[in-house]
């Protein structure tokens, strides 16, 4: 198959990520490679946040013909909420930058406690992250200290990935990337022309042995995608 061609043709439609997306902040993310025989699947994970909902979530985009159904959009979930209790919005909808202390329910089933320098833990129970000086500045920027402290294992397991592209079930994950060059799909650039998939896509579809890229373009952190 031509897997690379099958993600120009998504990204020319707009269903292939956009990172530099007016309805939401991007927070981090990878891209994971499975196999099953001959079949294989390219999986985006995506982690952001949705301003005109208040909404941290986890997009998933799916390609290749491991797939029973058409690449693309593959559906989203709740990474973590706001407790009743810890708000992280005011009554005007705004950020609370500058919190010491932010608690959050994670995957809807476990609770975090995110503290600042030097600031006490207030949630017994709670898994605790020491935030770094400017992670509480805006909701994109709590998502990357999450994923930093955390790492994307927790924060995206594989049982709630399973759910929304059962494919995967019974694959072998063969090939990831949490750094890498992608395309800036509104500007008109295409996937193919991205070193990292094209180094991923070879290795996934067996034309190399091994999956090597230089990282010199990598664009995938927060930073590069923020309009701050």
């Amino acid at each position: 198959m031509d897997l690379l061609k099958e993600l120009d043709t998504k990204a020319e439609t707009f269903e292939f990520p956009v990172l530099d997306n007016a309805n939401w902040d991007y927070g981090g993310g990878r891209i994971r490679g499975f196999r099953a025989g001959d079949k294989v699947a390219l999986v985006f994970e995506l982690m952001v946040f949705l301003p005109g909902s208040l909404q941290f979530l986890v997009d998933i985009y799916a390609f290749g013909d491991l797939l029973q159904r058409d690449g693309g959009y593959s559906g989203s979930w709740t990474l973590f909420s706001e407790l009743a209790e810890h708000p992280l919005w005011d009554g005007e909808g705004e950020w609370i930058s500058g919190a010491s202390n932010m608690v959050v329910a994670l995957n809807e089933a476990q609770v975090v406690e995110a503290a600042a320098p030097g600031t006490s833990w207030t949630r017994p129970g709670a898994i605790q992250v020491r935030l770094s000086a400017g992670d509480e500045r805006a909701e994109g920027d709590l998502i990357a200290a999450l994923a930093r402290e955390l790492g994307m294992r927790v924060l995206v397991p594989d049982e709630t990935l399973f759910e929304h592209v059962p494919e995967l079930v019974a694959t072998d994950e063969v090939a990831r990337l949490s750094c890498w060059d992608h395309p800036d799909v509104a500007e008109g650039e295409l996937p193919s022309a991205s070193r990292s998939l094209q180094a991923l896509v070879s290795f996934l579809l067996n034309k190399t042995t091994r999956l090597e890229h230089d990282h010199e373009g990598d664009n995938s952190d927060r930073r590069s995608w923020s309009a701050e």
